[in-house]
């Protein structure tokens, strides 16, 4: 995840397995969530812009510490979910 300075997150997903096999066709979506404010709270689906690789932008980031989850669903079952904090700047 990285903020750009019109405050647009870049969201990258490499989806990969256990065995470093790639994970193409799946449905990912994203959360951006501000710990000090739930208010603040953005959402995106993210597009396979390549086999296995998944794109999305959130607009309007502030500044500060975020909780990215990023979700990937395969039909009737999740496949992935992370969750990570990043500073964005």
């Amino acid at each position: 995840v990285e903020r750009a300075a019109d405050g647009v997150a870049n969201i990258l997903v490499n989806a990969r397995d256990g065995q470093g096999s790639p994970l193409a066709g799946l449905a990912f979506s994203s959360r951006a969530v501000r710990p000090t404010d739930r208010r603040g709270d953005r959402e995106a689906s993210l597009v396979e812009a390549e086999s296995a690789v998944y794109r999305g932008k959130v607009a309007d980031v502030a500044p500060g510490q975020w909780e990215t989850v990023v979700a990937g669903d395969a039909p009737g079952r999740r496949a992935r979910r992370r969750e990570g904090r990043h500073l964005m700047e």
